[in-house]
């Protein structure tokens, strides 16, 4: 088994493509360790070839699937039923990582028992960055209150988001924030969460997409 799943949608983002792929594939963890599965969701610019030629370059980590366009919920789910590790990260395709990303928040799994590893990041804008960072939460109520929506900076039990039955809402903006909040009801405890304070994906805002801020 796998210790760590990277789900990449894929929907017309040649331009910030390559940058997303050299972050996944230039990780200090080890490559055995960990795969990568781009859903490309019925992209019509070249966004597929790219995700072939790195496909051919890096055939032992990274795997293409390919559907019909249903959205970013859709192809996230279409990922999460395909990939086999322990934990499993949803990263979009127009962002991009840290080289240390998944040895840092692996190391914080507590030997796999935790549900959740979260970590910090960065707004990335034409011409600033913006650092969004925490520290810790202090209770379920804090992180309910105080936790970040956002689905792509956390690392999830794989086994345990698949018995929750918890999956992104098809066709509905705002799903990080639907998906968030219906699984945080089936945290126990705030210890099963772990935060790694460095900020690990740069999260690029582009000014024709859904969440630009």
């Amino acid at each position: 088994m796998k210790k760590i799943s990277i789900v990449v949608p894929v929907y017309n983002v040649a331009e910030f493509l390559p940058a997303c792929l050299g972050s996944l594939v230039q990780q200090t963890f080890r490559p055995q360790d960990y795969e990568v599965i781009l859903v490309n969701d019925g992209s019509t610019d070249n966004s597929a070839q790219i995700c072939q030629d790195y496909v051919k370059r890096y055939p032992a980590l990274l795997q293409l699937l390919t559907k019909e366009n249903g959205g970013l919920s859709d192809a996230r789910n279409y990922g999460l039923a395909r990939c086999q590790g322990q934990y499993v990260l949803f990263i979009d395709s127009d962002d991009y990582i840290e080289r240390k990303m998944l040895e840092r928040m692996y190391a914080l799994t507590n030997q796999g028992t935790k549900r959740l590893v979260e970590c910090n990041f960065i707004w990335e804008y034409a011409d600033h960055q913006r650092l969004d960072q925490r520290s810790g939460y202090s209770s379920l109520q804090d992180y309910l209150v105080n936790g970040r929506v956002v689905a792509w900076n956390k690392m999830y039990q794989r086994e345990w988001l698949l018995q929750t039955k918890v999956e992104f809402p098809k066709g509905k903006l705002y799903e990080d924030q639907n998906f968030f909040f219906k699984l945080v009801l089936f945290l126990k405890d705030i210890n099963e969460i772990a935060v790694d304070t460095q900020a690990e994906v740069h999260y690029r805002q582009r000014s024709d997409s859904i969440s630009y801020a």
